[in-house]
C-alpha cells in the first residue's frame, strides 16, 4: 500500500514541475511578444547611411510645399508605408543648406480610414 501511495506522489511531482515548466515557458514566450520596444533616435540616426537604400514612403498630408501659419493648431502628418514589418520610422528632415536638422521618431499607427503613418504634432 505504502509503495502505491509513494508511486502516486512521485508522479505527482514530476506532473507539477512539469506544469510550472510550461508555464514560466509560455509566460517568457508572452513577455518577449507582449513587450514595448524602445527605440533611441541617437541609436537610429547612427546607423542611418546618407546614401543607403531605403522603402520610399507616399506622403498623403500635408501636401508638398503646403505652409501653415504658427499660431495654428499643428497638423496632422499622413503617409502610406509599404512596409507591413515596420513598427517605426525616424522623421528627419534636412534643409537644403545644411543649417538645420530636426528628427524624431514616429510610431506605425493603422487610423480608421485605414492610412498608415499618422503624426500629430510640431516638428520643431
Amino acid at each position: 500500500m505504502t509503495v502505491l501511495i509513494r508511486e502516486f506522489l512521485m508522479r505527482r511531482k514530476v506532473i507539477g514541475f512539469a506544469v510550472i515548466a510550461l508555464m514560466l515557458g509560455i509566460a517568457a514566450i508572452l513577455y518577449r511578444t507582449l513587450q514595448s520596444h524602445t527605440y533611441r533616435v541617437e541609436d537610429i540616426l547612427a546607423a542611418y547611411k546618407q546614401n543607403g537604400e531605403y522603402v520610399n514612403i507616399a506622403i498623403e498630408y500635408p501636401h508638398d510645399e503646403t505652409l501653415f501659419p504658427p499660431e495654428m493648431v499643428p497638423p496632422v502628418y499622413r503617409w502610406k508605408d509599404s512596409v507591413p514589418a515596420s513598427k517605426l520610422w525616424l522623421i528627419l528632415f534636412e534643409f537644403p543648406d545644411g543649417s538645420y536638422e530636426l528628427h524624431f521618431p514616429a510610431a506605425k499607427v493603422e487610423t480608421a480610414a485605414g492610412r498608415l503613418g499618422e503624426h500629430k504634432g510640431n516638428v520643431a
